[in-house]
Order: C-alpha cells, then sequence, then structure tokens
C-alpha cells in the first residue's frame, strides 16, 4: 500500500504540475527572440537528427529562408533598449 497515492497526494502533484505549468508560460512569454531563435534551431536539429525532417520545394523554402533573414536583419539592426532606473 506504499505506493498508492490518495486524494489529497494526487492533488498535491497536480498542483505542482499546474504551477510548473504556470512557470514555463511566463518563462516563454518573456523569451527573448534570440532564445526562441535558438529553441527553433534545437527543435529542427533534433527532427532532422530522427529522420522526421518535412520534404519541401526549393520555392517554398527560398520564400522561408529570405523572410526569416529579413527579420533577423531587422533585429540586429534594431538598438538594444536597456531600462535602468536610478532614482
Amino acid at each position: 500500500m506504499g505506493n498508492l497515492m490518495d486524494k489529497s497526494m494526487v492533488d498535491l502533484s497536480r498542483n505542482r504540475w499546474k504551477t510548473v505549468a504556470a512557470i514555463e508560460s511566463v518563462e516563454q512569454q518573456e523569451a527573448s527572440i534570440v532564445q526562441r531563435w535558438r529553441q527553433l534551431n534545437a527543435i529542427i536539429r533534433m527532427a532532422g537528427v530522427l529522420g522526421l525532417q518535412m520534404e519541401r520545394d526549393e520555392k517554398q523554402k527560398t520564400i522561408v529562408h529570405r523572410r526569416w533573414n529579413y527579420l533577423r536583419n531587422l533585429y540586429l539592426a534594431e538598438p538594444q533598449r536597456f531600462v535602468c532606473d536610478l532614482d
């Protein structure tokens, strides 16, 4: 009987996972473009290693690459803004 969970233990476990989900949600919302870019690249690399890459035509691939490069260049050209309250 030591392995069985009662209702209070199940509720505690469920609440812990809800808390974890809430924290992860906030972290994802606060993630910078660089962090999201790294996460996306990690997922794409993992898919490649697992052999899950989708086939796509070269025209679509070119369009996507141009768009990402355009967005990346916009981001890199934007001056970094820092908020600092010294008062």
